[in-house]
């Protein structure tokens, strides 16, 4: 156990992606933790657990509030194998949603319009996940009446680009629905991004 914590607090510190990593046995029981949160705790009646243990790889639907970590998160699970392929316990990380401020921030690097660019991450419903730019809405508004949601919900091939009016203005919108990624089959976020016009097609 020493050994897999180890090796999961180094991963921890070289992606900086994840607030904290646990080891559950084959009960449900924390084993470890890379930040010492509950160990002990008996978790098998978790979504994340129960997935996993039969096999699959496993992410919230959409983000979690973590007592103990203070923030929304996603866990993300997987079975935990033996040698010959035996599940002996299932392996946890939860991301903090307010990484993804993170990973917008460094994306922007080097825009020019950088801050005129309005960013949401909604769920398949139109949920809030993450917004650089109204962040009172985070996992409380929709934005399922948007035009561009509509159109990418129903596009085959899962993104749109459309000029349309918001708030009074002029804008520019460019919507994206997930694809999943491996084993990850997605479970339909769509990125909405917009920008007014007038900063969008200035020279």
């Amino acid at each position: 156990l020493n050994q897999k914590m180890e090796y999961l607090r180094s991963v921890e510190s070289e992606k900086k992606a994840y607030s904290s990593m646990s080891l559950y046995d084959e009960g449900g029981v924390k084993l470890g933790d890379t930040r010492g949160l509950k160990v002990g705790l008996n978790e098998s009646e978790k979504p994340f657990f129960k997935e996993a243990i039969e096999g699959n790889i496993y992410v919230d639907p959409r983000p979690i509030y973590s007592e103990s970590l203070g923030v929304a998160v996603l866990h993300f699970s997987g079975p935990l194998r033996d040698g010959n392929g035996t599940i002996k316990g299932v392996v946890v990380t939860r991301f903090a949603m307010t990484r993804i401020n993170d990973l917008f921030a460094d994306a922007g690097e080097n825009n020019d319009i950088e801050d005129h660019i309005a960013i949401d991450l909604v769920d398949r419903d139109g949920l809030i996940l993450f917004s650089n730019h109204n962040k009172a809405a985070v996992l409380k508004d929709r934005l399922s009446g948007l035009e561009i949601f509509k159109e990418v919900s129903a596009s085959q091939e899962g993104k749109e680009t459309l000029v349309s009016t918001y708030e009074g203005n002029e804008a520019l919108f460019i919507g994206v629905r997930e694809q999943g990624f491996l084993d990850y089959k997605g479970y339909g976020w769509i990125l909405i991004a917009h920008v007014d016009t007038d900063v969008a097609f200035a020279s």
